[in-house]
């Protein structure tokens, strides 16, 4: 019975030991699709029809090496690959047709997002949280008055059930340019503003991944465009009359009337100091869609 016993043992022993190894190789596989998926991104990205267009205001995305640093004001440190919830202090501008980067700041601590390495489709992005108030904020001026016609992209994925989360722009309590992924103001849904309340932007709440394409031409009737997943979401006359703050808030809007922060993670900007011709937005959404694996419709 004990020679019987001893030989159950080291059996037990070996299926223990099988398991293991194919537990090690199962996650060892993980790793090396979630490393081609990124390297695949970063090809994308570097063949993206993005720097050959002029008027390129600001790029940000979460896949190239480098994009982000830790730290605080006055010690920022660029981090090739942060780890898994860093919080991110900086993030960098990627244009490469200007010599001076527009990058993103936050310098307290407690305000900024953290780095997610498997968020959107398998690929990174910054997490931004609602309760906590998390934003960055970038020296570009995108009121009307500077720059009158813009093109927005933002690939984002809204997590949380916050009433009020808004993703990008600015707003002085006059209605200035910016983009919410939903909002108590019109019922929960989201919209983006047209000088004077929201015009609503149809599934832009949705907690799905998506693309939203923003054409502004101020004062142009009918002229402002808002597209969601490279389709026409509502087309709206922009009409300001205040100008607001000269800086950029991304996950959030510097605002006096609204500040809500967005409740989710985004994982690329990019922004145009003039409206897009559309052979140019639709080759930009294609590169998106390729990347972030969304169907563009």
């Amino acid at each position: 019975m004990k020679k019987n016993s001893a030989f159950s043992l080291i059996e037990l022993s070996i299926v223990i030991l099988i398991i293991g190894i194919l537990v090690a190789g199962v996650t060892q596989s993980s790793r090396l699709v979630a490393e081609m998926r990124l390297v695949t991104a970063q090809q994308l990205t570097k063949s993206s029809p993005v720097t050959s267009i002029n008027n390129l205001a600001l790029w940000l995305e979460a896949t190239s090496d480098n994009s982000f640093a830790t730290g605080t004001a006055g010690t920022y440190t660029n981090v090739p690959k942060p780890d898994n919830n860093d919080a991110i202090g900086r993030w960098n501008d990627g244009n490469p047709q200007v010599i001076t980067k527009i990058n993103a700041l936050q310098a307290t601590g407690a305000n900024q997002p953290n780095y997610i390495t498997n968020s959107i489709n398998g690929l990174p992005a910054l997490r931004f949280t609602n309760a906590a108030s998390t934003n960055l904020s970038a020296a570009l001026d995108i009121n009307y008055t500077v720059n009158p016609n813009m093109t927005f992209f933002i690939v984002f994925k809204r997590i949380g059930s916050a009433a009020d989360q808004c993703i990008i722009g600015h707003d002085n309590g006059s209605w200035d340019r910016f983009i919410c992924a939903k909002h108590s103001a019109i019922a929960g849904s989201g919209g983006v503003s047209n000088g004077a309340a929201f015009s609503t932007v149809a599934n832009i709440n949705s907690a799905n991944i998506t693309l939203i394409s923003l054409i502004l031409q101020n004062s142009v009737s009918s002229g402002s465009n808002a597209y969601l997943n490279g389709g026409t979401a509502t087309s709206f006359t922009e009409s300001h009359g205040n100008s607001g703050y000269t800086s950029l808030g991304i996950g959030s809007i510097a605002a006096a009337a609204v500040g809500a922060s967005f409740d989710g993670d985004i994982g690329e900007i990019i922004i145009f100091d003039r409206a897009l011709k559309t052979e140019q937005r639709q080759s930009i959404e294609k590169y998106l869609g390729q990347k972030w694996g969304i169907k563009i419709s």
